[in-house]
């Protein structure tokens, strides 16, 4: 299950949330809005912290695939 990172298009907040199925609102950690967008990085539930089109690296990765 992943993690997405969301900001809060009413107040600014800028949380994370784990998402169980696609679809569901998503209400801010704050202001409880539901106006949020979700923001390009994603943190999966294994570690994983950085997605790019060469696949996922955990936290201890740079990243680049080497």
């Amino acid at each position: 299950m992943p993690f997405y990172e969301y900001r809060c298009k009413d107040c600014g907040t800028e949380f994370s949330r784990l998402i169980f199925k696609e679809g569901e609102p998503v209400p801010c950690t704050k202001c409880s809005g539901t106006n949020v967008e979700r923001m390009e990085n994603v943190k999966h539930s294994g570690g994983c912290v950085c997605c790019t089109p060469k696949g996922c690296f955990p936290a201890s990765s740079d990243a680049s695939g080497n």
